[in-house]
Order: structure tokens, then C-alpha cells, then sequence
């Protein structure tokens, strides 16, 4: 039985919470103090005036144990059992709790509790004013904190609150081998593309989805290091954020300065980037390759800094970034050890991979901007969109931000090959021009494939058929998107719903 033990103070909201969430996700749930009331016929207030508190702190342990005896025995496969706010003050309770399942702490702050809950010492013995209630938290808060696999602030409206704690509570309990988290999330389309991978290869596998907060991301790898759940895929805006919480880089994590997928191993929390060998296999697929290509990369954030790294290390000739913003290109390309100035190594040795010397890497105006243009793009081999210009908007509504005027498309030649990273909708502006030049173009369903089947292999240990799985995901994802256009088109845009109105653009896991 895969079990959450909620922690925290009298009036953290513990009951409230843990019954929403048990409702939410279909599981059982229990209240350490009304199961005491059943197993003792009195409340725990009138226990403790008749019998003392010492001999509640037994009964109590005893109630842990029988309950989570109980629920076992029943076949339940999941819990969620709300404790008594004392309940850390045993060590055999920490340590049954810690050994039976997750333990999260629901923290709220003591002059939020003392404004809620009656301290006339009537309901709650131990609570006979605002310095009780200090010292109760004085004491127990260390203890808390001991106790607790992850912590969750109880600081905001209940609602976000409850979505946090459920977010959190579906990776706590199980409720899936593998998952995809980020803010927002209720758009990916990694967990249709896992399945079908799953189906292909025969595994008997889940994958979900939970949407989780900046703030909440030290909890999700705590339940993550638990052993909860085997990995996680990361998607935006994550996937820089939990770099500082991470053991271990490995493989292009480096060159990109951000993580897509992350799995507990021997020696810590790891990550890994299967974004950008995702992209370059499918752009082999197309016929063309990294090594001696002109690359002219359209963007400044976390994707184009991921495809520059990938680009020198395969042996590209010559890089270029364009880029609206100057400054952010200047420091996105310095970070990845080049001055932008001479496009030489801002070392003084000049190092080499792979017998090929680091490509000059140059910072031009973004294209349809000015002469610039003609010059960037004579001789360029791949065009890559790396910006989120041209991705559909919320619920499938037209793009919130396009290109300008495309025409700077006249300066590629024949043979190139015009990449955008966006998938939805699966032809852009950008590409639909390209392809009306004549050009060869890809969008990004193949790289969001690809790198999913790269992550399973991280998960599972062992290489998988990729151009088999690539073809089933495929044809899988196409139909998923037709038929989500399909929907959206019968339904007016409702820009008011969060997580549910994100759009689906680039990369995702």
C-alpha cells in the first residue's frame, strides 16, 4: 500500500486537505483523530483531560500502527491519513510513518493558526492561548521538519493549496512509473506519446502528468529520491529551476544548461537533456547533419543556447544566432564559451572535440531586420526557429506572437532545410512560406518523439527500436492533434481556466 501521512500543527489544515485530495484522486483516506475516537469511544480532547497526556501519546502510537495495520490488511492500494498534530513527538511514530510511506508536511504559519483555531483550551486541551500555541510549534517544528519527506506552505486560497497538494500527492502515492511535471502542464502531449512507446515495447508502464510550481520543485524531488516513482520528465519553466537541485549533469545537460529528464541513481539525483540529440536525429532523418553545416539559429533562451552546444560539439562550420535581444544573445553565447565578439574560445588554448576545432559562432539582428540578412543566410544549410514565434495560442486560438515579414526566406538557398521547434499547430507561417519557396521544412513532432524515446531508454536502461517507436508515436500524435483542433474548434477560447489554457509549443519533456 502506497501510503501519504499529512503533518503538521493543529489548524494546517491537514483534515480539510487530505479528505479534498483523497476525493480528487480516488483513494482512501483517514483522520487520525476520529479513527482514535472510534478505537477509544472519546475524543482526544476528552482523553487527555481524563486520562493525561502521556497516556494519549500511547493510545495515539497505538492508533498509528492499527491503522495503517488495518488499511494493509483491506487490500487498499493507497492512503492518505491525516495525523494528529502530536504525533511527532514519538520517534517509534516518525519512524513507522517514514517506513509506511511518504510523509509531507503541511506548514502554515503560527499567527495564521492562532487567528483559526479557538484556544480556550475546551476542543484542544494543550491550547490554552497564544503562547501555548508558540511554544507547541517551538517544539515541534524541528520535529516536523525530521519527520517529513517534503514540505508544502499552506500560505495561499485553499484552492491552490489543494492543487498543489494534489499535484504533489500523485507522485507521492504512486500513481504513476513515470511523469511529466511542469507549470503548466494540462497541454502535453508527453503522456499520450510514453504510452504508446510503453504499448510498442511491451512494458506494463504508466506515465502521467502533475502540474508543479517553482516553489513546489525541491518537494518533487524529494518524492522523486524517495523512490516513488522512477523519473520524471521536466518541461517548462523547469527546466533551468531545478539545475541548483540536482547531484549530478550528464551528456548535453551541460551544453544546454538545462534538464528534461531526471532519474534517482546510485550516486544522486541526475539529469540528462534529450532535447537536443532529439532534434539532430530527426533533422538526420531530413537528410542533412550538423557536421560542416552553416546552422543559423533564430532565438536567445534556453533552446537556442541547447542547439549552439550541440551544433560545435557535432562539428558544425560555421554557427550563427539571431536574435531580437543583443545582450541576452551575448550572454547566452559567452555562457556556452565563445566570445561573441571574435567567435573564438574565451579560452586561451584553443581546445578541440573530436579532432574539430570550436565553429566561430556570430550574433546578427534578427532576420527582416536590415541588410544583415543576405549575408546570414548565403550558403546556410539549417534554419532553426528556437523562439516560440508561430506556436498556437491558449485552446487552440491563433498565435498570441508572429513573424514580421517572412521575405528574408529569398536569401536561403535551394537546399536547405527550415526547422521550427513548434509542433502545434504543425505548420507554422514560417514554414508554410518556406515550403511555398520550395524548401525543405520540419516542425518539431519529431524532436518532442525522439527525445521522449531517448528519455525512456534513460529510464529503462536499455536501447529501444527508435524509427519503429518513431513511426507508431507519430501516427498516434497526429490523430491526438487533429482531433484536439478538431475539439477546440466546436469550443469558444476560455482564457480563464490556468493550467488548462497553456499553450503547446516547442519541446516539452
Amino acid at each position: 500500500m502506497n501510503t501519504l501521512f499529512i503533518i503538521g500543527m493543529p489548524g494546517s489544515g491537514k483534515s480539510s486537505l487530505g479528505r479534498k485530495v483523497a476525493e480528487r484522486l480516488g483513494v482512501a483516506w483517514h483522520d487520525m483523530d476520529v479513527y482514535f475516537e472510534r478505537q477509544t469511544g472519546m475524543s482526544s480532547g476528552d482523553f487527555i483531560r481524563t486520562r493525561g497526556e502521556a497516556s494519549f501519546r500511547d493510545m495515539e502510537s497505538e492508533t498509528l500502527r492499527r491503522c495503517v495495520r488495518k488499511e494493509a490488511a483491506e487490500g487498499k492500494t493507497a492512503l492518505i491519513l491525516s495525523t494528529g498534530g502530536g504525533v511527532v513527538e514519538r520517534e517509534e511514530n516518525i519512524r513507522l510513518m517514514r517506513q509506511s510511506g511518504l510523509v509531507a508536511y503541511l506548514h502554515r504559519p503560527v499567527q495564521t493558526i492562532a487567528g483559526s483555531v479557538p484556544l480556550d483550551g475546551k476542543t484542544r486541551p494543550l491550547l490554552t492561548g497564544t503562547g501555548d500555541l508558540e511554544e507547541i510549534w517551538k517544539k515541534r517544528q524541528p520535529l516536523y521538519v525530521k519527520a517529513s519527506h517534503f514540505q508544502i506552505e499552506n500560505t495561499g486560497s485553499f484552492p491552490g493549496v489543494l492543487e498543489r497538494l494534489i499535484s504533489l500527492s500523485r507522485l507521492a502515492l504512486g500513481q504513476m512509473d513515470y511523469g511529466v511535471v511542469g507549470d503548466p502542464i494540462a497541454h502535453s502531449l508527453s503522456p499520450a506519446l510514453h504510452q504508446v512507446l510503453y504499448e510498442e515495447i511491451g512494458e506494463r508502464l504508466s506515465y502521467g502528468r502533475a502540474r508543479i510550481r517553482r516553489g513546489d520543485l525541491d518537494a518533487c524531488t524529494q518524492i522523486l529520491r524517495s523512490g516513488a516513482l522512477g523519473g520524471i520528465n521536466v518541461t517548462s519553466p523547469l527546466k533551468i529551476a531545478i539545475l541548483p537541485i540536482l547531484d549530478k549533469l550528464m551528456g548535453d545537460a551541460h551544453a544546454a544548461g538545462a534538464v528534461n529528464t531526471v532519474r534517482m541513481e546510485k550516486d544522486g539525483l541526475t539529469g540528462y537533456n534529450t532535447d537536443m540529440e532529439g532534434l539532430r536525429l530527426a533533422i538526420e532523418r531530413r537528410g542533412k547533419k550538423y557536421e560542416g553545416a552553416k546552422m543559423v539559429v533564430l532565438g536567445s533562451g534556453g533552446a537556442a543556447a541547447g542547439i549552439v552546444g550541440k551544433a560545435r560539439e557535432r562539428g558544425a562550420r560555421e554557427i550563427i544566432v539571431a536574435a531580437r535581444n543583443q545582450n541576452r544573445a551575448e550572454r547566452m553565447v559567452g555562457s556556452a564559451g565563445f566570445s561573441a565578439a571574435d567567435g573564438k574560445p574565451a579560452t586561451e588554448t584553443e581546445m578541440e572535440i573530436g579532432g574539430s576545432r570550436w565553429p566561430p559562432v556570430r550574433i546578427l539582428p534578427f532576420p527582416g531586420s536590415g541588410e544583415a540578412d543576405g549575408d546570414m543566410l548565403r550558403e546556410t544549410d539549417i534554419l532553426i526557429n528556437a523562439t516560440t514565434l508561430g506556436a498556437a495560442g491558449r485552446e487552440g486560438g491563433p498565435p498570441e506572437r508572429e513573424f514580421g515579414s517572412l521575405d528574408f526566406l529569398a536569401g536561403l538557398p535551394d537546399g536547405a532545410l527550415v526547422c521550427d521547434l513548434i509542433y502545434n499547430p504543425q505548420e507554422t507561417r514560417l514554414l508554410q512560406a518556406a515550403k511555398a519557396r520550395g524548401l525543405a521544412v520540419m516542425n518539431g513532432l519529431d524532436m518532442l518523439i525522439l527525445q521522449g524515446i531517448l528519455a525512456d531508454e534513460i529510464f529503462l536502461g536499455k536501447q529501444l527500436d527508435r524509427e519503429r517507436l518513431r513511426a507508431a508515436a507519430r501516427a498516434a500524435l497526429e490523430d491526438k492533434i487533429r482531433a484536439n483542433h478538431t475539439q477546440e474548434d466546436k469550443t469558444a477560447p476560455n482564457h480563464t481556466q490556468g493550467d488548462k489554457t497553456a499553450p503547446n509549443h516547442m519541446q516539452e519533456g
